[in-house]
């Protein structure tokens, strides 16, 4: 993937105060966590995408210790992306793959994403937050659906996960921060096997 499509499209995950943001009733809940696999001038490995500012702190104190928490300089200030750590191609491609069911759409793709969202405080403030956290993932995917088609590119959302070794990944010790979906992005794979056919034939009375 191109960097500047990569920056496009992170860029657009940003919750500023316009449209589709604003339809939102809450403030932002998610943090993004990518596993960058294949975008040009970017090191592959782990990194975080600050979407909620009011939470860098907590979340700084929640993260592996090990952490780098990196700005990346190859990309504008105004997008903060941070470098957790770099992964040599082999590992991350294991790593992305254990952790999303053994599939290989979050190894072999461009950069996948896990949705990681603040839940304990916000459960405890509003139970209604969990469907507010839900709906927010659900708008950064469709984003990232557009975002993927408008650049030749197919997005995919993953629902199935491993979410504690995601959490011990992190370094998560308790539910301050659960991930809640993950996605992913990269080049398209057509299914030969998937055919329309009608499910039965036309009869008349």
């Amino acid at each position: 993937m191109p960097k500047q499509v990569f920056i496009q499209m992170i860029e657009a995950l940003l919750p500023v105060a316009r449209f589709p943001w604003n339809t939102l009733a809450s403030h932002p809940l998610i943090n993004l966590i990518l596993f960058i696999h294949r975008v040009e001038g970017i090191t592959p490995g782990l990194y975080l995408l600050l979407r909620a500012p009011r939470l860098a702190a907590q979340l700084s104190q929640s993260l592996n210790s090990q952490f780098l928490c990196q700005p990346v300089l190859e990309i504008p200030e105004h997008i903060p992306l941070q470098l957790l750590t770099p992964a040599p191609s082999t590992a991350l491609y294991r790593t992305a793959r254990s952790l999303h069911c053994h599939q290989d759409i979050a190894a072999n793709a461009c950069f996948a994403v896990g949705m990681l969202a603040e839940y304990n405080a916000a459960i405890s403030h509003d139970a209604s937050s969990y469907r507010d956290m839900h709906r927010e993932a659900g708008l950064i995917g469709q984003v990232l659906y557009l975002q993927a088609e408008s650049h030749g590119l197919r997005g995919t959302g993953i629902g199935c996960f491993f979410d504690e070794p995601v959490h011990q990944l992190l370094g998560l010790a308790d539910d301050t921060f659960q991930t809640i979906y993950h996605f992913t992005v990269g080049l398209p794979l057509e299914d030969s096997r998937i055919s329309t056919t009608f499910t039965f034939e036309p009869t008349t009375i």
